[in-house]
């Protein structure tokens, strides 16, 4: 076994040198590699007459699951 003082921070080293060497792999792989699905974005724009509505009708609404 490693008795020795100075193994504990050659391991603390080892531990710290390994955390940053795969984060810059990571950092690497999210910057060059292509994503899996598409990027696009949707973003659905309703006008405040409509969500005004739903909230409403939500907060009116009995949520009892043996009464539909």
């Amino acid at each position: 076994m490693f008795v020795d003082g100075y193994w504990c921070w050659i391991c603390v080293g080892a531990l710290m040198g390994f955390s940053l060497l795969f984060n810059i792999y990571f950092i690497v792989a999210l910057v060059y590699l292509d994503s899996l699905g598409d990027s696009k974005s949707v973003i659905v724009d309703e006008d405040d007459g409509k969500r005004s509505e739903k909230q409403l009708y939500s907060n009116n609404k009995q949520h009892d699951l043996t009464n539909p």
